[in-house]
């Protein structure tokens, strides 16, 4: 009889790894009935959206608060979904403060529960692990350090190798990307990463935009490209752009490429640092939230740099500009020092070199959808 899994995942990122997780999935049991909380590209891979994701990409306690009827939409659509649909399997990717109230509510139903990207425990709330060991049949970890404290609790575990390692080309080539793009390759070119989510958005597209503007003065001839992240339209997101449409160019597709073609990134924090650096292009992070939710995360943080790269390679490699440091004058004053100091530039490339060993060459989807048939046909 064909089993049924439910995946859940609330955020841009987390669709892009379910996608290839479901690829994974039926290319090992095409009889799978995969239903998801998820996006375009779950849904491409073939599985059952019972919820589309791109309201819910929110970050921080305010932001969410702001999102909480949407929010609790999603969760009551899972809810019917666990009650009425038979899931065999629950697979949760990220997504924590949701997640884990809908693995509360499938470890009630008997149901099993893989959990794949780790919450951030390692950051902060650490105590959540008590919460998990209750909760989770098996953990998925893409960040080699993540296993050993879910073993040092006895939790089941596995490290599969980083998703994006699939995901990113190992070779670009500049000088095609450039006419792809409508790019000069004799002159400079700077990335604009502001990130997927709209919160994000709204706090750092303003700041990142004026400081291209401030990049302008100092760097000659220097060209802007900003890849348009998956829940947004190229339309609307020029007319968000406003006068700078004209002075940067927007495109919508492959992110990789972006990267790929650009000297310098200017990147909000998250998964994109670590693509950036698999990439191998050097860059700065940013990153801004509301002040409530920066200061209940200053109290809470464990980690004294935030961004995915420093935190695996331990140490700040990446200059990091958080909340009132995220300043278009501190934005412009990086990314001219990275342009004018080419020994900086080169030793950052070097150290950016090192997170593909660090992250390993296994194939994560495949590692995943292989531990979750066994959980499920066990």
């Amino acid at each position: 009889m064909a089993k049924n899994i439910l995946i859940v995942t609330g955020e841009p990122s987390g669709d892009l790894h379910g996608g290839k997780l479901v690829q994974a999935l039926i290319k090992k049991d095409p009889t799978l009935k995969i239903f998801a909380v998820g996006g375009s590209a779950i849904q491409a891979a073939g599985g059952d959206l019972i919820f589309n994701i791109e309201s819910l990409g929110v970050v921080g306690l305010f932001e969410v608060i702001t999102h909480l009827k949407v929010i609790r939409k999603a969760f009551q659509t899972v809810l019917e979904t666990l009650r009425k649909n038979s899931i065999d399997h629950l697979v949760l990717i990220d997504y924590p403060d949701f997640n884990l109230r809908v693995a509360r509510r499938a470890k009630q139903m008997g149901i099993p529960v893989t959990y794949y990207i780790s919450p951030q425990i390692w950051a902060w709330r650490h105590g959540r692990i008590h919460l998990i060991k209750q909760l989770i049949d098996q953990m998925l970890v893409i960040l080699p350090f993540e296993e050993t404290l879910y073993r040092k609790e006895r939790i089941p575990v596995a490290f599969v190798g980083h998703p994006l390692l699939e995901e990113i080309n190992p070779v670009y080539q500049k000088d095609p990307l450039c006419k792809k793009f409508g790019l000069n390759p004799s002159y400079p070119i700077v990335g604009i990463c502001p990130g997927s989510r709209e919160s994000e958005l709204k706090r750092l597209l303003p700041v990142m935009l004026e400081a291209s503007e401030k990049i302008r003065t100092e760097i000659p001839n220097v060209q802007f490209i900003l890849p348009i992240a998956a829940p947004f339209s190229k339309e609307k997101f020029l007319k968000r752009l406003g006068s700078y449409a004209e002075k940067i160019k927007a495109v919508k597709g492959d992110t990789s490429e972006v990267m790929a073609v650009c000297d310098f990134l200017t990147v909000a924090s998250g998964t994109a640092t670590l693509q950036a650096a698999i990439i191998g292009t050097p860059m700065i992070i940013v990153y801004k939230v509301s002040p409530l939710t920066y200061w209940i995360g200053k109290k809470l943080l464990k980690i004294k740099m935030i961004g995915l790269v420093n935190i695996i390679l331990g140490d700040k490699i990446i200059p990091e500009l958080i909340q009132h440091e995220a300043t278009a004058e501190n934005i412009k004053l990086e990314i001219v020092k990275l342009f004018q100091n080419k020994e900086k530039n080169r030793i950052m490339k070097s150290k950016l070199s090192l997170i593909k060993e660090k992250l390993t060459e296994k194939k994560a989807s495949e590692n995943a959808a292989e531990a979750i048939l066994r959980l499920l046909y066990r």
